[in-house]
């Protein structure tokens, strides 16, 4: 959701620039004439956003890059160790590029001479002749070409050495970064003959190997094929000196993409050595392909943690504290690069970490879940910052969705962690540790986010961001608030002022909720968590160690797959009584998943993501006691769906009060990434169900996206019974966002956006005489419904265009609504009252009115 639209109309991100790439060995044939002095040199930068160090500036590698800060001016330094003569540098540009900078020179680090000035610079890459000499190299950018930092792919320097040091002082204001060159010095060489299983002879080895092993402790070391398509492995390990045996480990693991594998069948294999032969640590000389045509010796397969070889597929990866940092950290920075700006796109990535201490800064993208695999919070610890950047310039966070983090400590330097997201992006069951959490960044916009069962030490600062809800958790100080702030089940040091002065809603307990399951690691096994069910909670579940509940074995799941498995394989293992887990991806289903066994536990993770190609649903839960389905994602197809997730069958009324079905974080999407259609996002139909954080949208933008393209009549209808809703986001439908027709509903927390496009007044009326559609609709019917802290907001892209009402309800006794306000985000059209005929208008203007209605009915 776009929550500012004069901000929203300066775009989104740009896409990165189009150009030819060269092929490595194309690249090195037209720099074959000169000498690249910079590669693996130590590289120093005035500021590095998250874990883009300088240091990635230099590492020949062009999916790694230097990132600084969004300000100017800013430099890149590189030290080539000795003076050399200059004659080239080259600047491999990411999207956020220097307009305006300088090339300089330096013998001492300290006084510097410009061989090269631009106040033009266009992106892309710029291949710059030069004349001149010195030790250092520095790029000095004042004027960024967009509205993020400086960002450079590769910073080369091409030249001769001319013999003498030069100084190595450097400005003492900054430490030098650590280069990539000190990464394993395990040699590593794959060979050249397309089927072969032979090993390399010692006589072709690389001038690096060695052949004798490292006395050093023995640690897992982890080496890279890159750029090899096998179907089989062979290893040819080094021999000491002065003994018979080989530097070989006795157990290994292979793991491609960061996940473990049999048998590697595509590009990026890492092997990972566990335990060496002999008191030495282990040397591989070479790691050859064996094609598919030749015979091949099947690699060992061993166990991840304790259990069978469990096939989580290509997007999650698993990080174990003893791997080495700087590796985690650019496996963490690649994962970044694809999701930064993956909005409307496919890749779906899981981070996970083992029980242990990192020292890694971690952002977070679209479509990117992290976990920690420890059964308690502070089991994982995060050293370093985790993040979420800002998608749109001026640091704002409107469009920064479907992201989340959870079950693991940060430890974050400076002034806190910032976690600058708007909707569906959950933070659950996590521990900021002696330190802030601020929920904007840098004081730019942000929309709303979710907080639950989560402890910050310190404060939690909203600045700018426009509504927020939390559950369940705890913290030392809470500091801001702007239109609409919903505190549920918290334990202590809740902010000041009372409604309407401030914007702020206090329940003191949660009625009912059971917390979201977790993967997490029993010793060496893999199982998953299920909390028990919570009645009048307040505050974080593992206070005092871990919550009430039942952990079970993953033996229990069904692990799809996207690509591999469909609506038949998964509806035929949950026939056979098994629970699911989706891995990240993308599901193509020509028709429903069907839940029908109680207590069936559906996790999905990193965002998986199901789609309906034949008009069906995507996820029928039958009318059974305690299903719970977690973290989802459902795109509609191009083929109208009548409805796209179905929880209990129409005129189902069992009670299913001491064990209900609950939903925690099921997002819908309707157009954005192509045509979208469909009548329903969500319906519930059994009773007593319990909807724990959700975002519904029809796109308000991406592609397919127009009144008549991405069709949607309603987000939510309730028909059971007794639902509650927790954390409820809703926006852009053409009708009722939500449609309320059972009695006894808990609404804690409502955000909605009515929708942008209606084209005209006449073509948008729900009645005679009534403008638009209520945002919010509790059926004419209902006695009884309670819904506490409600923000509805109006942006109109064409002008006399208004909606009569923002909540319609009836009127009656234990028919109860409070804290409401509704915000007009442009100068046409509005939000003419409130509730039914209560509250003030908000007339065209950007915010020039918020009006707040207390109670209802008074």
């Amino acid at each position: 959701m776009s929550e500012q639209l004069m901000l929203r109309r300066l775009g989104a991100r740009a896409a990165l620039l189009a150009g030819i790439v060269l092929s490595p060995f194309a690249f090195t044939q037209t720099l074959q004439a000169q000498t690249l002095l910079s590669n693996g040199k130590t590289t120093t930068a005035s500021t590095q956003e998250g874990g883009f160090t300088a240091a990635m500036a230099v590492d020949g590698n062009t999916t790694t890059r230097w990132g600084s800060n969004f300000s100017d001016p800013q430099w890149i330094t590189v030290d080539l160790g000795q003076i050399a003569s200059i004659n080239r540098v080259q600047l491999n540009w990411e999207v956020a590029y220097g307009k305006a900078y300088q090339i300089q020179l330096s013998t001492n680090g300290t006084n510097w001479t410009t061989v090269y000035s631009t106040a033009t610079g266009d992106g892309g890459i710029d291949d710059i002749t030069l004349n001149g000499s010195g030790r250092y190299v520095r790029v000095y950018g004042t004027a960024r070409g967009t509205g993020y930092g400086f960002s450079l792919w590769e910073f080369q320097v091409y030249g001769t050495h001319s013999g003498g040091t030069g100084s190595s002082s450097m400005p003492s204001s900054v430490a030098p970064s650590s280069s990539s060159s000190n990464r394993s010095a395990v040699p590593v060489a794959s060979s050249s003959t397309p089927a072969t299983s032979s090993p390399v002879a010692p006589s072709s080895r690389s001038s690096s190997s060695t052949d004798s092993c490292i006395s050093v402790p023995s640690v897992p070391t982890r080496m890279n094929a890159s750029g090899v398509t096998t179907t089989g492995l062979v290893l040819s390990w080094a021999a000491p000196f002065t003994s018979t045996p080989p530097c070989n480990a006795t157990s290994y693991r292979v793991y491609q993409n960061g996940i473990l594998v049999a048998s590697p069948t595509t590009t990026n294999v890492t092997l990972t050595g566990l335990t060496p032969n002999t008191t030495y640590t282990y040397t591989v000389v070479a790691i050859n392909r064996v094609g598919a045509s030749a015979a091949s010796t099947p690699f060992p397969v061993s166990t991840e943690s304790g259990n069978a070889t469990i096939n989580f597929g290509t997007n999650v990866t698993i990080f174990d504290p003893a791997m080495p940092q700087t590796q985690i950290q650019a496996r963490i920075n690649e994962i970044h690069e694809r999701q930064r700006d993956n909005q409307f796109g496919t890749p779906r990535d899981v981070i996970m970490f083992k029980p242990g201490t990192y020292n890694v800064d971690i952002p977070v993208g679209f479509f990117t879940q992290v976990i920690g695999l420890g059964p308690m919070p502070d089991d994982v610890h995060i050293v370093g910052q985790v993040v979420s950047y800002p998608v749109l310039p001026n640091n704002n966070s409107t469009q920064n969705f479907w992201r989340g983090i959870e079950n693991f400590s940060v430890s974050p330097p400076g002034g806190g962690m910032l976690w600058s997201v708007s909707q569906a992006a959950p933070m659950r069951r996590m521990h900021v540790r002696n330190n802030n959490l601020i929920l904007h960044y840098y004081g730019g916009w942000a929309s709303g986010g979710w907080l639950a069962d989560s402890k910050v030490d310190y404060d939690v600062g909203t600045g700018s961001q426009q509504q927020w809800a939390s559950r369940n958790s705890q913290w030392g100080s809470w500091t801001g608030s702007l239109w609409n702030m919903v505190f549920l089940g918290i334990a202590n040091n809740l902010p000041g002022g009372t409604w309407p002065i401030s914007a702020n809603t206090f329940i003191d307990n949660t009625p009912v909720v059971r917390e979201k399951p977790f993967l997490y690691l029993n010793g060496t096994h893999y199982e998953v968590f299920v909390p028990s069910l919570r009645t009048n909670s307040n505050g974080i579940s593992w206070a005092n160690g871990q919550s009430a509940g039942a952990s079970l074995p993953i033996s229990q799941f069904y692990v799809a797959r996207a690509g591999v498995d469909n609506a038949t394989t998964i509806n035929a293992a949950l026939n056979q009584g098994k629970n699911l887990i989706l891995t990240p991806g993308i599901y193509r289903l020509a028709e429903s998943i069907k839940v029908n066994r109680a207590n069936t536990i559906v996790l999905g993770m990193g965002y998986a993501t199901l789609t309906p190609t034949n008009g069906n649903s995507v996820l029928e839960v039958a009318d059974v006691d305690g299903v719970t389905v977690s973290h989802l994602m459902v795109d509609a197809g191009a083929t109208n769906s009548p409805v796209l997730i179905r929880i209990g069958e129409q005129g189902s009324n069992a009670s299913h009060t001491s064990n209900p079905t609950v939903l925690h974080d099921v997002f819908v999407r309707v157009g954005g990434n192509g045509v979208g259609r469909a009548g329903v996002s969500l319906v519930v139909n059994s009773h007593d169900v319990i909807i724990d954080h959700t975002w519904l949208w029809r796109a308000d933008h991406g592609d397919g996206v127009a009144w008549d393209l991405n069709t949607a009549a309603n987000g939510l209808v309730v028909n059971g019974n007794n639902v509650s809703a927790y954390g409820l986001f809703v926006e852009h439908y053409q009708e009722y966002q939500v449609l309320w027709n059972g009695n006894n509903g808990k609404t804690y927390f409502y955000q909605s956006e009515i929708p942008y496009d209606p084209p005209t007044q006449d073509q948008w009326r729900s009645a005679a005489g009534i403008n638009g559609w209520a945002s919010y609709k509790v059926a004419d019917s209902i006695t009884q419904h309670d819904a506490p802290g409600m923000g509805i907001y109006a942006v109109f892209l064409r002008p006399n265009v208004f909606l009569s009402r923002a909540i319609e309800t009836p009127t009656a006794p234990n028919v109860k609504f409070q804290h409401m306000v509704t915000v007009n985000l442009t100068n046409d059209g509005g939000i003419q009252r409130v509730i039914n005929n209560s509250g003030d208008p908000t007339p065209p203007g950007i915010a020039v009115q918020t009006p707040r209605v207390t109670v209802y009915p008074q």
